[in-house]
């Protein structure tokens, strides 16, 4: 019998999950950020504006499609300068676009303030909100944004400067980037796969995606462009919105820079695994019982077979595909337990 890790029906759609534009401090405006990203195979895109909660429906067409959503900001209080405060971005994407609860102002954004001030400065997302950093203050806040309706997930942890103390202790997140283009394009260490097997390690069950997080400075071809160099496929049955939202609250996704994946299935006591060519295919699982198939020189692969039986003590697997240029693609951490199988 053969069990489906990445669902056999639908198609998969391309998306950009971290995105802003001229409505908060990204240089395109919506209209314009639509037309680049459906030009160069999107079919998702989520305009996550800080502190703007905007439905961008009015850009929707049959083949294109935006999530509702926007990033917050809990920043270290500190003497130091903003650039070297620990801080904790988090995206939010409204499982009902319509959504209406003002969570974002009325709620995190005046969170700890006098009643009064939040009603009459609802609306305008100034910047002199509390910021709480602490890992109550941000489990308070993921709280909130579920009880609101709605997923999220846990930014660039290395750009915002945050270690194992500062994010181990983290409750509610539905996903974290894996890959931020914009710090990679920026200098940063942005691919933070230790980060999420450091949380993985610790029984968090949180999902992958990979974003560009652009703001647009720069020309498309322009080395220092930040569009278009992280991404999510998303494997819904339709593109619908309560389609797509259904396939992130499952976790039918994967982050990638380049490498594509086609299958991920178990079958016969084996885990199967389909891509596009590769150099390497990694399996990492919670233990030491990583195995990893790779090309000889001048060739590639496109599949690899793993025993679950040699997985029998482990909790989890996850893979990434490695291509000639070193870019990446990572899946979600897949649980022996949910699979029936411990």
């Amino acid at each position: 019998m053969r069990t489906y890790l990445l669902p056999e029906e639908g198609r998969f759609y391309k998306a950009n999950l971290h995105c802003h534009s001229t409505l908060s401090d990204g240089d395109l405006t919506p209209e314009q950020l639509k037309e680049a990203y459906k030009r160069k195979g999107y079919s998702i895109l989520s305009i996550t504006d800080h502190k703007r909660l905007n439905n961008h429906s009015y850009l929707d067409d049959e083949d294109f499609l935006t999530i509702t959503g926007f990033e917050l900001e809990v920043l270290e209080k500190s003497e130091l300068p903003n650039k070297l405060k620990r801080t904790c971005h988090i995206n939010f994407f409204a499982k009902d676009r319509n959504n209406t609860s003002l969570f974002a102002f009325d709620t995190m954004y005046f969170w700890r303030q006098d009643p009064e001030k939040v009603k009459q400065l609802k609306h305008t997302g100034p910047d002199d909100y509390e910021r709480v950093y602490s890992a109550e203050g941000v489990n308070e806040v993921l709280r909130l944004a579920k009880e609101n309706g709605f997923l999220s997930s846990f930014n660039h942890p290395q750009w915002s400067l945050q270690n194992y103390e500062d994010y181990r202790d983290y409750e509610g997140f539905t996903m974290m980037e894996i890959y931020n283009f914009s710090s990679d394009i920026d200098g940063s260490f942005a691919y933070a796969a230790k980060d999420y097997d450091n949380m993985l390690r610790d029984g968090k069950r949180l999902f992958v995606c990979a974003t560009d997080d652009n703001h647009n400075r720069f020309p498309e071809g322009h080395p220092h462009c930040d569009s278009f160099g992280g991404f999510t496929f998303i494997k819904a049955k339709e593109l619908t919105y309560e389609a797509v939202i259904n396939a992130l609250e499952k976790g039918d996704f994967y982050a990638s820079m380049g490498p594509e994946i086609y299958e991920l299935y178990v079958e016969d006591g084996k885990v199967h695994l389909t891509c596009s060519p590769a150099q390497r295919i990694i399996m990492t699982p919670k233990g030491r019982n990583f195995e990893c198939v790779s090309a000889r020189e001048g060739e590639f692969v496109t599949e690899a077979v793993y025993e679950l039986n040699d997985l029998q003590h482990e909790e989890y697997f996850r893979f990434e595909v490695i291509d000639g240029r070193g870019k990446r693609a990572a899946t979600r951490a897949y649980y022996l337990d949910e699979m029936g199988l411990k």
